[in-house]
């Protein structure tokens, strides 16, 4: 309710930039990427509404979903096809559409590293009067020519899509999380549902003035500056984090080769995994990269499907390359040993 600065400000001015570069946006600023999803969600449906979502959607949309109490249509992950058939059949259901309608995906998927289809997801919602929610977490400053995230990933202006939700720590690497829609969309959503922003405590504006120089810095890189590593601290990060990002997928496809669960073509961005599907085994390979000075995560239900065990890998910008071959050569010699015997 109070408690807002200049830095505040400033970081909304940045990230309307990124995501409304021809104005007429609104940004909200949380705590966290977590009360971001939770607010946004009921703030766009409610009881009665529909949402669709994709059956991978970060849990704290679904924490969202639960608080909208409108009800939830989920389809296979990726699968665009299903999606059409579920909002065939809900025209049936509703052919005025009077009811409103949301559809929800991540950009990037936090466990899989996939990309979402957004081409496909902005032809589906406009065609069946669906509003767009894409939570961009795990894309801003890590996916894309300039590292603006999902539509940068795919050369569409970012408009496209009716509301952006994302977080303020991970490759900005501050605190908070954000929400951006267009100023009548702002307007017209019912300040009842806004009450996890205002009644939770504003990001420090310490963090909030770190904030608006990383987005400034995002902001100023283009597929040049990334390319020469040249301009800013951002451009030089995100050039050595693509570099590794490559590196990594190389290692990653020789997994592939071997039949060891892996999709490094599916996964553009610093979100990487290997499927494993056996816990025993899946901590036999954490525990021996630890000890060759590898340190990696392995996943296993509920954060993941069961017989979905894996090792989740983010890939980092301060690796330098010949640790990077240095990792993926671990990688690649632990996971055979372990796997292939």
């Amino acid at each position: 309710m109070s408690g807002e600065t200049l830095h505040h400000e400033h970081v909304k001015e940045e990230l309307l930039k990124l995501y409304r570069p021809a104005g007429g946006g609104a940004a909200f600023l949380t705590i966290s990427a977590s009360m971001a999803n939770i607010t946004a969600v009921p703030m766009l449906v409610g009881r009665g509404d529909t949402i669709f979502a994709d059956a991978e959607s970060h849990m704290t949309l679904m924490q969202g979903f639960t608080a909208s109490q409108a009800r939830v249509l989920r389809f296979k992950h990726g699968d665009m096809q299903e999606l059409e058939r579920k909002l065939i059949e809900f025209d049936r259901t509703d052919p005025e559409r009077l009811r409103r309608r949301l559809l929800v995906s991540d950009g990037i998927f936090s466990m899989s590293g996939h990309v979402c289809n957004l081409p496909k997801l902005v032809e589906l919602a406009r065609r069946y009067q669906c509003r767009l929610l894409i939570d961009e977490a795990h894309a801003l400053g890590a996916l894309g020519p300039s590292g603006r995230g999902t539509a940068d990933h795919w050369n569409m202006d970012p408009t496209c899509i009716d509301v952006i939700t994302g977080t303020l720590a991970k490759a900005v690497g501050a605190q908070g999380g954000y929400i951006i829609c267009n100023a009548s969309l702002a307007e017209e959503a019912s300040y009842e549902y806004t009450t996890n922003r205002v009644f939770s405590s504003g990001v420090p504006p310490s963090i909030a003035a770190a904030a608006s120089e990383v987005l400034r810095q995002m902001n100023a890189a283009t597929p040049a500056t990334i390319a020469s590593s040249a301009s800013n601290t951002f451009s030089s990060m995100y050039h050595k984090q693509r570099r590794n990002i490559g590196i990594l997928r190389d290692y990653l496809h020789q997994l592939q080769e071997m039949g060891i669960d892996t999709d490094p073509n599916c996964a553009p961005g610093a979100v990487q995994r290997i499927i494993v599907g056996n816990e025993r085994a899946l901590f036999e390979i954490q525990k021996r990269l630890y000890q060759r000075g590898v340190y990696v995560l392995g996943i296993v239900y509920p954060a993941v499907s069961q017989g979905q065990d894996q090792i989740r890998l983010t890939v980092m910008p301060v690796i330098s390359e010949v640790e990077m071959h240095q990792c993926g050569k671990a990688i690649v010699d632990v996971c055979r040993s372990v796997l292939n015997g």
